[in-house]
């Protein structure tokens, strides 16, 4: 496969059936969650902000429990905390 662009990446996935994008979604999310730029922007973030996201999550993808959101969310959160105290 021929390395895309991150638009290109966009774009393909956009065009995904639903049951692909929520196969995607669910290998994807624990990656993206644990990328250094997210876990920097998950640090900064507001309860309120937070609560947000996850209703976004929510309405999007309604096939994400919460429960499966929140550890995502956690685990990241758990990884910043641990980080910045080393």
């Amino acid at each position: 496969m021929e390395a895309l662009t991150v638009e290109q990446l966009i774009q393909h996935i956009q065009k995904l059936p639903d049951a692909e994008k929520s196969q995607l979604a669910k290998q994807a999310l624990p990656i993206l969650i644990r990328t250094e730029g997210i876990l920097t922007y998950l640090e900064k973030l507001f309860d309120a902000e937070l609560d947000a996201i996850v209703e976004q999550v929510r309405e999007r993808n309604q096939h994400f429990k919460e429960e499966e959101i929140a550890d995502a969310i956690f685990e990241a959160l758990q990884e910043v905390r641990a980080s910045s105290r080393a």
